[in-house]
């Protein structure tokens, strides 16, 4: 039981912070990229500088499963919404397997 709380203590300690760093960014997407992920269809956003937390490409976002569920609404709104609309994209904080920072949720306007 001890160990099991140890671990959970230790697990929660390593996310927060990575939780604390996620990037936001308001605005209007520029360039929207669909290419092959590590599924089989993948979208990058291109907003420009947002303070993401991924180094190598902190201009981006992105998210994976872009032709089904949640994705392909995604897809479909941001198609609408580049170059002409604004946007909110909350980040997760996290880097994806090309490093670039993977989206939470997105509200669009």
């Amino acid at each position: 039981m001890k160990t099991t709380i140890s671990r959970l203590i230790l697990a929660t300690t390593l996310i927060l912070p990575i939780l604390g760093n996620a990037a936001d960014f308001s605005g209007i997407p520029k360039i929207i990229r669909e290419n092959t992920g590590t599924t089989s269809s993948r979208v990058s956003v291109f907003v420009g500088p947002h303070g993401s937390p991924c180094v190598g490409s902190s201009d981006w976002y992105a998210y994976e499963n872009a032709s089904t569920g949640l994705g392909n609404n995604w897809t479909t709104a941001f198609l609408k919404a580049v170059n002409s609309r604004n946007v909110f994209i909350k980040g997760t904080g996290t880097c994806d397997f090309f490093g670039v920072e993977k989206i939470n949720y997105v509200d669009f306007r």
